[in-house]
C-alpha cells in the first residue's frame, strides 16, 4: 500500500524498536512482529518492576478472591490500589523530566567482547531531577545483544553528567539498536515518564577471530615474473586506470557518475594497482541444514572467523585483496590500493547470512572472469564434494596459487581429501588454536 510508504505511517506500523537487520525478512516477522512492536515498547518504556509485582502479587489475587465470592471486601482493596496507580501516573506526568541526552557507542564490535556506552545528560529545566535513567529500552534480541542502562540519583539545574554503561553482543550480525530513551520513576516508583529519540542507530558485530602469526599462500606459476615486475612499478601508483561496467558485488564507492549518467547503467572506476598481486578470498556459507535453528551454524561462523583473520594478515602486506562471499546476495570487495580497508571487510562479514543452497555456482563465475588479474586464491570451504574438487582443479589449470581450507564439525579426517587441502575443526577455530596457515 502506498499509504504505508511515508515516514509517518512507516513509524506508526513498523516502529524501530531494534532487531537484526536481514536482507530477506522472514514471513513471520512481516506479519505479526510489527503489531507486537508497540506492545514491547510500552512494556519496557513505562511500567516498572514494582508495578508488575504489585499487580501480580496483590491485585490479581485479590480480584480472584472477589470473583470466587470468598471475600467481597476485596473489591475495596482493588479499587484503592488501582486509584493509587492512576494517581502515581498523573503525578509522574506532571513531574516529567526535561533533559537533553546524547549517546556514544562503537559502530562495530567484535563478537563476545564487551563495549562501553557513554551517556551525556544535561538538565535544561529549573528544578532538580531525581532517579534519572538513560537507555532503558532493552534490545528485543535479549540473548544476541545486551545493552545496559545507566542511572543517576540527582541532576540539578544546568548540570551535565557523563554516565557509562556496557554492552555485549554474543551473536554475529548487523543490528538495529533500540531507540534512545531517558526516563524517571520519581516520585512513586511505579511508572516511568520520559522521552524517546527514534533516530535509527545500528551496530555491526563482526566475527571474533584470532590473529595469525604467519600465512603462506602460494603465488602460482602463471606470469609470476610479469606480476612481480608490474608490482614494483605500480606499488605506489594508485592512479585512475579506466572504467568498466558494474559487476555484482562491486563497491559503489568507485561509481563513475558521469559515465553512469551518460550510458544509463552503472560504471565502475578501476585503478592502476588492481590486478597486480591480487589475492582473492572466497568463503563458503552453505549451512548444513535448512531447518529453523536457534543458534548460528558453527561451520559458517568458523569460516567467517578464518576469513577475518586471513584478511587482516593480508591487509598488512602490499597485496590487493578481493573478498567474495554470498549470503544471500553476492558481496564483493576489492581493496584497490585502499589503506585501512579491514573495517570495510569486517562490516561485510558482519552482514553475511548463511544460505540454504550452494553459493559456489554464484561465486565461481565471478572469480573466473577476473582470473587473469588474480595471482592467488584462498578458499575457505564448509564441505567437500565433487563440485569443490573440480573448482580447485580449474583454478590450478589457470596457474593460480591456491590455499584451500576445509572447516568441519568433526576433527576426524574427511575421506578422499587431497593432501593440499587443510582441514580444521570449528572447535579449534573457536578456541583460537589456529595461529598459522
Amino acid at each position: 500500500m502506498k499509504i504505508l510508504q511515508g515516514s509517518f505511517w512507516q513509524h506508526l506500523f513498523f516502529p524501530q524498536i531494534g532487531g537484526r537487520v536481514r536482507q530477506q525478512q522472514r514471513p513471520l516477522q512481516q506479519k505479526w512482529i510489527p503489531l507486537g512492536a508497540w506492545f514491547y515498547y510500552c512494556l519496557y518504556a513505562w511500567p516498572t518492576r514494582r508495578l508488575a509485582a504489585l499487580i501480580m502479587l496483590i491485585i490479581l489475587p485479590a480480584a480472584g478472591i472477589f470473583l470466587l465470592g470468598i471475600d467481597l471486601a476485596a473489591i475495596r482493596l482493588i479499587f484503592a490500589l488501582t486509584a493509587t496507580i492512576f494517581a502515581a501516573i498523573v503525578v509522574g506526568a506532571l513531574m516529567r523530566p526535561q533533559v537533553s541526552l546524547t549517546a556514544t557507542y562503537p559502530i562495530r564490535v567484535e563478537r563476545g567482547e564487551k563495549f562501553k556506552i557513554g551517556y551525556t545528560l544535561h538538565n535544561s529545566s529549573k528544578r532538580t531531577l531525581f532517579d534519572l535513567s538513560a537507555g532503558t529500552i532493552r534490545h528485543p534480541s535479549l540473548i544476541d545483544v545486551q545493552l545496559h542502562s545507566a542511572t543517576t540519583p540527582t541532576l540539578i539545574p544546568n548540570e551535565t553528567q557523563h554516565l557509562e554503561a556496557w554492552g555485549l553482543a554474543t551473536i554475529r550480525g548487523y543490528y538495529r539498536l533500540p531507540p534512545l530513551r531517558y526516563d524517571s520513576d520519581f516520585p512513586s516508583g511505579l511508572w516511568r515518564w520520559g522521552r524517546t529519540n527514534w533516530q535509527e542507530r545500528r551496530l555491526a558485530v563482526y566475527p571474533s577471530y584470532t590473529r595469525l602469526v604467519s600465512l603462506s599462500i602460494p603465488a602460482g606459476a602463471r606470469n609470476r615474473q610479469d606480476i612481480d615486475s608490474a608490482r614494483q612499478i605500480t606499488r605506489s601508483a594508485l592512479e585512475f586506470h579506466g572504467c568498466r561496467e558494474y559487476r555484482a558485488g562491486d563497491s559503489l564507492k568507485h561509481l563513475h557518475a558521469r559515465s553512469s549518467a551518460r550510458l544509463g547503467t552503472p560504471v565502475i572506476r578501476e585503478f592502476q594497482a588492481e590486478g597486480h598481486g591480487r589475492t582473492a578470498v572466497l568463503i563458503d556459507t552453505w549451512e548444513r541444514s535448512s531447518r529453523l535453528k536457534l543458534l548460528p551454524d558453527r561451520i559458517v561462523e568458523a569460516s567467517l572467523s578464518l576469513a577475518a583473520a586471513v584478511t587482516e594478515h593480508l591487509a598488512s602486506s602490499d597485496r590487493t585483496v578481493e573478498l567474495l562471499v554470498a549470503g544471500p546476495g553476492v558481496h564483493r570487495f576489492i581493496s584497490a590500493g585502499k589503506i585501512g580497508f579491514l573495517e570495510d571487510v569486517l562490516d561485510i562479514l558482519a552482514a553475511v547470512e548463511p544460505t540454504t543452497h550452494d553459493t559456489l555456482p554464484k561465486l565461481a563465475p565471478i572469480l573466473i572472469r577476473e582470473i587473469q588479474q588474480i595471482e592467488s586464491v584462498c578458499l575457505i570451504l564448509g564441505r567437500w564434494d565433487e563440485t569443490r574438487a573440480n573448482f580447485i582443479k580449474e583454478l590450478t589449470a589457470h596457474g593460480i596459487g591456491i590455499k584451500a581450507i576445509l572447516v568441519t564439525n568433526s576433527p576426524h579426517k574427511v575421506a578422499a581429501l587431497p593432501h593440499h587441502v587443510i582441514q580444521l575443526s570449528c572447535q579449534s577455530v573457536r578456541r583460537g588454536e589456529v595461529r598459522a596457515l
